[in-house]
């Protein structure tokens, strides 16, 4: 996760401490007790990501990693054991380069209920999570194919429905609108158009810091 967004995710130890409280305060009866199993217990706690037989040997530990992130929503479980499960598998994806997990912004649902705690931080883990899956089981597919973002998309629906089984008042506008695209059969032209532009965007981005 690069940049701000990395930086604004290292915080998530602390926000979630806060969560459960803050949101019961707000939220009240929307809550419910949810218990998730602990993490995989295959999760090194040191590895090194220049090490490319390391990337290959904790290729599954990384991907067992995800399946669990894709059903837990983080204010449930121990917040150590979260970030640092969270940690592990988005330093693993993004380490991988051959073939490389891209993420396509605009796709990434915003959850508009709670934005102080950062569930668009989650749903951005999530995408990539799916996105990995289908990478690393189609390596010479197109990395930005409909069927890609499909399995990203596929994966944020997947810990939408962990967060709603926590909260339930949890939505997200841009989850609802890509499911009635899909309703309608109108996603893989919408996905198609905002792959696109997000190319355009990072082409200028580009020419602007050279």
């Amino acid at each position: 996760m690069p940049g701000p967004m990395r930086n604004a995710a290292r915080v998530l130890p602390l926000a979630i401490a806060l969560l459960v409280s803050a949101c019961a305060t707000k939220q009240g009866t929307a809550l419910r007790n949810v218990k998730p199993p602990p993490p995989p217990a295959t999760i090194p706690e040191t590895w090194d990501k220049a090490d490319a037989s390391a990337m290959a040997e904790l290729r599954e530990p990384a991907m067992a990693a995800c399946e669990w992130l894709l059903d837990v929503a983080p204010a449930t479980a121990n917040s150590k054991q979260w970030v640092r499960t969270r940690d592990f598998a988005l330093d693993w994806i993004e380490a991988q380069t051959e073939p490389a997990v891209p993420v396509v912004q605009p796709i990434v649902a915003f959850v508009a209920t709670d934005r102080r705690f950062m569930y668009g931080v989650y749903m951005r883990g999530a995408y990539q999570c799916g996105k990995a899956k289908w990478v690393l089981a189609h390596p010479d597919g197109d990395a930005v194919s409909f069927e890609a973002e499909l399995a990203g998309i596929d994966a944020m629906r997947r810990l939408m429905r962990a967060l709603q089984k926590w909260d339930t008042a949890t939505r997200s506008r841009r989850l609802d609108k890509l499911g009635r695209k899909q309703k309608h059969g109108q996603l893989e032209a919408y996905l198609s158009k905002l792959v696109a532009k997000a190319g355009r965007d990072s082409g200028r981005g580009s020419r602007k810091r050279k």
